[in-house]
């Protein structure tokens, strides 16, 4: 790492260092005393400089650029190959706008600023994640952008979920592959990959069960599911029973369609019918509410949606479940 300048000043009695380098502006409190600070000389104020990027010579400093740090990311992690496209793609995007400037020197307020804006809303869990992974890996002690608790707000995906009437409009109104497609979705909550790699062999209509084990990715691949607790076995539904059955077949995939042309027809049946658009995985939070604010166990409906624990689906459905609920009832009578 070349150090380009170094300059000091003094805020509340402590020696500042101010310093341009490759890796970009580093301003930090020395933690000397001003008294301290006039006896060091140009090479103790470089290494301080050095040490601030937690190398003790200019050799050991490590340039951690949002480019370096994703290519660390990807090799420690086990990444499916579409995710680590989408990485790739994110960090060419971040490095558009932060150049090769250390994470260590672009401050938090420059983050946030960046992420308020629409473009960049979609990189906060990103950011977050490749952050907390420098510090766990490399102790950088860098802020993260944004708390790692996600909320409605922060969601991924805009939730929408459909009514029960409006499930009914779309199921009534659609056939082929788009039928199938909105029926499993609605009546198990599986991910849109899952769906699409559903086969037959994966339905037992004797036990009424649904094997969830591998997903399909945007260019058609077959992998596993997203988590480890995405492999699943799942409730075989009544009205879904009844659909499958009668469409049946020895083998091969449940539906044929490429994703693309799956949502093309879903936006025409939704225009078509006068409804909102929203996402397609909105079959999915469809499932959840419906199941939720129908009474259904939020044990049960985390398990049929594969979620990591039971604080994920209360994190992002706690609204849709029912809260008048009398409690304790057996207590009524205890003191009479």
């Amino acid at each position: 790492m070349t150090i380009k300048t170094i300059n000091t000043y003094v805020r509340g009695g402590k020696l500042y260092i101010d310093s341009y380098t490759e890796y970009g502006r580093a301003r930090f409190s020395s933690g000397l005393s001003v008294e301290q600070g006039r006896k060091l000389s140009k090479e103790a104020l470089q290494n301080l400089v050095y040490a601030y990027f937690r190398g003790d010579t200019q050799e050991k400093v490590t340039h951690f650029s949002f480019k370096a740090l994703c290519e660390k990311y990807i090799q420690a992690k086990s990444l499916k190959d579409q995710t680590i496209r989408d990485y790739k793609s994110m960090v060419n995007c971040l490095s558009k706008v932060f150049g090769s400037k250390d994470i260590r020197v672009i401050s938090t307020e420059s983050l946030k600023a960046f992420v308020s804006q629409p473009k960049g809303a979609r990189f906060k869990n990103y950011i977050n994640r490749l952050i907390n992974f420098a510090n766990d890996n490399y102790n950088l002690g860098v802020k993260k952008v944004i708390s790692t608790n996600i909320t409605q707000t922060e969601s991924k995906r805009k939730m929408m979920p459909f009514s029960l009437d409006e499930i009914k409009i779309l199921l009534d109104s659609s056939s082929g592959d788009l039928y199938l497609y909105l029926a499993i979705g609605f009546f198990t909550g599986a991910r849109s990959g899952e769906i699409l790699a559903l086969e037959w062999s994966d339905i037992d209509f004797e036990f009424d069960k649904i094997q969830i084990t591998k997903s399909r990715q945007q260019n058609g691949k077959i992998t596993t599911p997203k988590t480890s607790n995405s492999k699943r076995s799942i409730d075989l539904l009544p009205p879904l029973k009844e659909i499958l059955q009668k469409r049946a077949q020895t083998s091969g995939y449940i539906i044929k369609s490429k994703k693309d042309n799956i949502i093309s027809e879903y936006k025409k049946l939704l225009e078509l019918k006068g409804l909102e658009y929203r996402n397609t995985y909105n079959t999915r939070h469809s499932f959840a509410t419906l199941m939720l604010t129908r009474g259904e166990e939020p044990l049960w409906v985390c398990a049929m949606m594969g979620h990591a624990s039971l604080q994920v689906t209360y994190t992002h459905y706690t609204k849709y479940i029912p809260q008048k609920q009398a409690r304790a009832q057996f207590l009524n009578d205890f003191l009479k």
